[in-house]
């Protein structure tokens, strides 16, 4: 843990977002993210019934017992006894299974609202066939250049909410300088990401920006002053491209070939990390930053694989000296 990455934690606990402190417990984060997160509550001096503390269930724990075990984990680490929100991470593995063992933690008042993050709306489909506790809400990559229109509206229809992560269009400089946010900005004496937070905020979908800058956490909270116009709110509405900017970020599918064997791997891409699932082993890799490559450990140190970001996704190709590995391509 480092001075840097508490501090921000602090951050996060002193300005709180209007809807929650979120936690993140993938990979790496099982020692990082909820650490950081449960030092911060027990340093803060702020009441736990006045904060709102939330995490996930990744793919590796998405069945029923092992969601029962993460969950646990989670609570050690956060130093609650109880959550305000749970997410299915993706809808992969038995989150069925996860999804059951979370229901189960709610009766028990460990768990106060339960969730998912990048859900279908066949994957919703799939859920609510067989939930006893509908979704609270959906968390999805929404900004306005990808205002994920079609599925605000099925969110809608089934009194679903849907939150946004990447609200600010991950910091894309195509947003934020947008000629259309930077006059509004103007007009409003606001900032263009106050802008966007606004619309986000008249448009019923809660955004979950992220900063490490005080001045900025201070800014993304200060929106309720003012309101954008009917036709304002149209305006933004029509610049939305219906193409994501991380779209490479998330989990993909590919199968590889390695001696005689295809091999199904889960790949999880983030900027600081990615995670590789293969069978039951699970490796980590370095983040992406800009256009770099990260080399991922696959099969132990005879089999590894190069990653590179490709135009609509990534691509594998074989690590030199590693003749009986083939390549693969995303989807």
């Amino acid at each position: 843990m480092t001075k840097k990455d508490l501090s921000i934690t602090f951050l996060g606990v002193k300005f709180p977002n209007p809807f929650c402190l979120s936690a993140s417990p993938v990979g790496n984060c099982y020692d990082m993210n909820e650490s950081f997160v449960g030092r911060a509550i027990k340093e803060s001096g702020i009441k736990r019934e006045d904060l709102f503390v939330a995490s996930k269930v990744w793919v590796q724990d998405a069945s029923y017992e092992k969601c029962l075990h993460a969950f646990a984990k989670s609570l050690e680490r956060l130093g609650v006894d109880y959550l305000d929100l749970y997410l299915v991470h993706w809808p992969l593995g038995d989150f069925l299974g996860a999804w059951k063992a979370m229901e189960e933690l709610v009766d028990q008042g460990k768990i106060r609202a339960i969730g998912v993050s990048n859900f279908r709306a066949e994957d919703l489909d799939n859920l609510l066939a067989h939930c006893r506790i509908k979704p609270v809400l959906n968390q999805v990559e929404c900004h306005p250049l990808f205002q994920q229109k079609a599925m605000h509206h099925y969110l809608d229809d089934h009194g679903i909410l849907m939150e946004a992560w990447s609200p600010l269009g991950h910091g894309d400089a195509n947003l934020l300088t947008h000629p259309l946010f930077v006059s509004l900005g103007e007009v409003h004496h606001k900032t263009p990401a106050q802008i966007i937070l606004r619309w986000h905020y008249q448009e019923g979908i809660l955004a979950l920006p992220k900063s490490e800058h005080e001045e900025r956490i201070a800014q993304n909270i200060d929106i309720f002053d003012f309101a954008l116009s009917a036709e304002e709110m149209k305006e933004i509405r029509a610049i939305d491209t219906n193409h994501r900017l991380n779209h490479a970020f998330g989990v993909h599918q590919a199968n590889l070939f390695f001696r005689g064997v295809v091999h199904h791997l889960a790949v999880e891409i983030t900027e600081a990390f990615v995670f590789v699932e293969v069978g039951d082993r699970r490796i980590e890799g370095e983040g992406f930053n800009g256009e770099d490559t990260v080399l991922t450990p696959l099969f132990g140190d005879e089999g590894k694989v190069i990653i590179h970001r490709v135009r609509g996704g990534f691509e594998f190709n074989a690590f030199p000296g590693v003749s009986d590995l083939a390549g693969g391509k995303l989807p």
